[in-house]
C-alpha cells in the first residue's frame, strides 16, 4: 500500500507539471503572431510532446488504478473469488482456441490457395457447412457470429494494448465496468464502426464457402475486388497477409513482454520512486 501511495504522489506531481506546461504553451501561442514562424513550429512540437507525455501519464494512472483494485480485493475480500478466477481461466483458454482457429483458417483459406493455386482445406467452413446440412442453421449462424464478435473484441483490446506501449501514437481508452468516460465509449464505438467494414470483407474472404451467394459476397467478390486501384491488393490478399504478419509480430512481442509496464513501478526496492516522491514532498513544503 505504501508503494501505491508513493506512486500516486509521483503521478500527482506529474499531473501538475503537465498542467503547468499546457498553460505555458497556451500563453506562448497567444503571443505568436505568425503561424509559419519558427516559434509557431516549436510550439507545435512542444504541444505534441505534451500530448505524448499525457498519454504516458494516462497509462501510468491506469496501471495504478488496477494495482489499487488488486490491493482492495486482497484486503477486503481476502483475494479474488475462486469462481471468478476459474471463469477468467476458461475465457483465456477459449480465446486462445479462437485465435488459433482464426490463424489456421487464414492459412488454409488464404495462404495455401495463394501458394498452390488450388483450394485449401475447408477447416471451419466444413464445420459451418455441417451445421447447415444437419438443419442446425441457428447454430451455424451463432458460430459464425462468435468468430466475428471475437474479432471486434480484439479491436477494442488491441487499441488499449497498442496505446499502452506506443503512447506517442494513440491514447488509451479502456472500457471498465461502471467507470468508463463518455469519450472512451465514443472512441471505442468509432473504432468498431471503422473496423466493421473491413471485418465483413475479411470474414467473407476466409469463410467464402459459408458466405456464398450473400450480399457481402456480391459486393466484395464481384464489385470491390474488380476496382482498378484495389484489384492488386485483393487478388494477392495483401491486407490479410499484413494482418497475419502483425499478429505474429505482436505474439512474439507479447511473449517477451507479457505485462504492461509504466514509468512508475510498484516494487518495494524502487529507489527511483522513493526519490521522486520525496522530491515532490520537498517541493510542496
Amino acid at each position: 500500500m505504501v508503494d501505491v501511495g508513493l506512486a500516486a504522489g509521483v503521478l500527482l506531481q506529474r499531473a501538475e507539471e503537465l498542467q503547468q506546461r499546457d498553460d505555458d504553451m497556451v500563453e506562448a501561442s497567444k503571443g505568436s503572431k505568425r503561424r509559419l514562424s519558427w516559434g509557431a513550429w516549436q510550439a507545435n512540437r512542444n504541444l505534441r510532446q505534451v500530448r505524448t507525455d499525457y498519454n504516458r501519464f494516462k497509462c501510468d494512472v491506469l496501471l495504478l488504478e488496477e494495482e489499487f483494485e488488486k490491493l482492495q480485493i486482497s484486503k477486503f475480500n481476502k483475494g479474488e473469488s475462486l469462481l471468478v478466477a476459474v471463469l477468467k481461466l476458461c475465457c483465456g483458454i477459449l480465446f486462445a482456441i479462437l485465435s488459433l482457429a482464426w490463424v489456421l483458417q487464414i492459412i488454409m483459406s488464404v495462404i495455401v490457395p495463394q501458394i498452390s493455386g488450388q483450394p485449401g482445406p475447408p477447416f471451419l467452413n466444413s464445420l459451418l457447412a455441417a451445421c447447415e446440412d444437419a438443419g442446425l442453421y441457428p447454430l451455424g449462424v451463432a458460430l459464425y457470429a462468435c468468430f466475428n464478435f471475437y474479432m471486434l473484441i480484439c479491436v477494442v483490446k488491441g487499441c488499449t494494448k497498442f496505446g499502452m506501449r506506443i503512447a506517442f501514437f494513440l491514447s488509451i481508452h479502456p472500457m471498465r465496468a461502471q467507470n468508463t468516460p463518455l469519450n472512451s465509449i465514443l472512441f471505442n464505438v468509432e473504432m468498431l464502426l471503422v473496423s466493421s467494414g473491413a471485418l465483413v470483407q475479411f470474414s467473407q474472404t476466409t469463410f467464402s464457402d459459408y458466405a456464398r451467394l450473400t450480399e457481402a459476397d456480391v459486393i466484395f467478390s464481384a464489385q470491390i475486388q474488380r476496382l482498378t486501384f484495389y484489384r492488386f491488393f485483393f487478388e494477392n490478399h495483401i491486407f490479410i497477409i499484413t494482418m497475419l504478419s502483425v499478429f505474429l509480430i505482436a505474439l512474439i512481442f507479447l511473449l517477451v513482454r507479457p505485462r504492461d509496464q509504466g514509468s512508475v513501478s510498484f516494487s518495494a526496492p524502487d529507489k527511483k520512486l522513493v526519490s521522486l516522491a520525496t522530491a515532490a514532498k520537498t517541493d510542496k513544503c
